[in-house]
This record gives structure tokens, sequence and C-alpha cells, in this order.
């Protein structure tokens, strides 16, 4: 006969095991240093035009996307800037780790004395952008995070949690901690064939999505598609992924019953403006 006290054992051992395997494995992959050569950015001095392998080269040595450049390529110092970018992109970063709930922890940039810092700087901002960050996890698993950027003059974002946390405005600059950032804005010819719709989505934003109570998994024990026009609760992926929704876009790659970070990082209406500590080619990649 089996013992069950050993069978028992041996399962939580295995489980454990697996968990831990897992969160070392995550936590090795947390930021992505590129694996190629940098290139000379003072070869794009003075230009404005771009060819399609030329953007992507510039993505791939400072971070910056099609979006960010156009928006910085009429400066005088557009080559200080590209090159100031890619010594963020190339730079090593040290980062430690805070447990804010149960065996949940955030990942935030340390200098050398251990204290938290800033470790990259933001692309020029818009309204409608949202921030992803693989830089949490849970029991090993990376669940990230993500927030909606309503106030870009004064730096104000939209984001729920952590847990017990009701969505708020905070302040942009603690995502400049995260090893990890991926900011992102709806396509071109999806803004350009309803001219009201960022504005449509921060007004509704600020106005009904503000102070809505935290919920680990909304979407399994409820209707997603169904919401109510007042949500009873929400996390950091759904409320964003809701604030969209409510303008008729959906944002979940997948359409699955929960919407997480990596699923609006996937989403195909969305371009890249901004990467850091992630490898260009795969977004969501280990």
């Amino acid at each position: 006969m089996k013992n069950p006290y050993i069978s028992t054992t041996l399962f939580l051992s295995i489980f454990f095991f697996s968990i831990f395997a897992r969160y070392r494995y995550v936590s090795v992959h947390n930021h992505y240093y590129p694996d190629y050569e940098k290139t000379d950015m003072s070869k794009y001095t003075g230009r404005i035009n771009f060819s399609d392998k030329e953007y992507n080269d510039i993505l791939r040595q400072t971070g910056l996307g099609r979006a960010a450049v156009n928006s910085l390529k009429c400066r005088p110092d557009f080559a200080d800037i590209l090159m100031r970018f890619q010594s963020n992109m190339f730079k090593p970063v040290r980062y430690a780790q805070a447990g804010y709930f149960f065996a949940t922890r955030r990942q935030y940039a340390v200098d050398n004395s251990g204290n938290e810092t800033q470790a990259y700087e933001f692309a020029p901002l818009e309204n409608g952008y949202v921030l992803i960050t693989k830089s949490s996890q849970t029991l090993g698993v990376r669940n990230g995070h993500a927030a909606l950027v309503v106030d870009a003059e004064n730096g104000a974002i939209l984001e729920s949690g952590p847990v017990g946390i009701s969505s708020h405005l905070s302040d942009i600059s603690v995502w400049r901690t995260y090893p990890t950032m991926i900011m992102l804005k709806l396509k071109d010819e999806i803004i350009q064939k309803n001219t009201s719709l960022i504005s449509n989505l921060i007004n509704d934003a600020l106005t009904n999505l503000i102070n809505i109570p935290y919920k680990i998994v909304p979407g399994i024990l409820s209707q997603k598609r169904n919401f109510p026009d007042i949500l009873a609760a929400s996390n950091c992926s759904h409320l964003i992924w809701a604030a969209f929704r409510r303008q008729g876009l959906d944002i979940d790659s997948d359409r699955g019953p929960i919407v997480t970070p990596r699923h609006i990082a996937k989403s195909g209406i969305f371009e890249t403006v901004q990467l850091y500590g992630v490898n260009p080619d795969n977004i969501w990649g280990c």
C-alpha cells in the first residue's frame, strides 16, 4: 500500500521545486540586453525620412518606435537623443525585488548603493498611450502590470492595484524604475477613422474608471464581455481593456475569458512607441 504521507510530500516537493525553477527562469530573463552590436546613430543626423529598415534599426538600437522617432526627428539634437537612448538600451541595469502581496513581487532598478532609481527616459508621451511592464511576478509567473496615460502633459496615468487598492491616478515617473517597459499606441489608421476616439477614451476613463475595487481575476466568474456601465471590480489589465472596450475596441489578443498585460502587448491594434529591457523581436518572450 502506498504511503499517503510520502505521496503528499513528493507532490509538494515537485510543486514547490517547479515554482522555484520557474521563478528563477523568469527572474533571469527579467531584463533583456541586446545580443547584437551597436551601430552608429550619427548617420541619422539631419534626416527626416527613413525606410522601414531604418526605423527597425533605430528601434533595435534605441527602443524608439516609428511614432517616437517621428516626434523627435525634427529636433536639432535628434542624433544626440538617439545616442542617449541607445546608451540606456545597452547599459547594464541592476535591479532588486520587493514583495507587496503574498507571493507577488515587483522588480525595480537600483543604483550602486541599492537605492531605487530611474533607469531610462521616456519618449514623448501622448494621451491614450498604454504602458506595460513584465517586471511583476506571482509564484514565479510573469503576470506584469498595465496602465493608461490620461494626462501626458502632467505625467498622470490610470492604473489598478496592487491587491486591495482601487483604480486611481498615479505619477508616471515610477514606471522609469521598472527594468522592463513597453509603450504602445493605437495604430494611426484606427485613430484616423475616429478623430475623437482618444479624447472620448480619456474623458470616459476619468469619469467612470476611477475608484473601481480591485479583483484578481475579473472575467472568470463573471462575463468579461457583458460588463455593466459601471464596473463592479477590475485589475490592472482588465481596467485598461475595459477603457478601450467602452470605445468599441477589444485589445485582448486572444479574446479569452480574462485579459492580461501579455494579451494587451500582443494586440494587433497597437504599434510600439518605445521599449526598454524588452526584446524588440519578441516583446513578450522570456
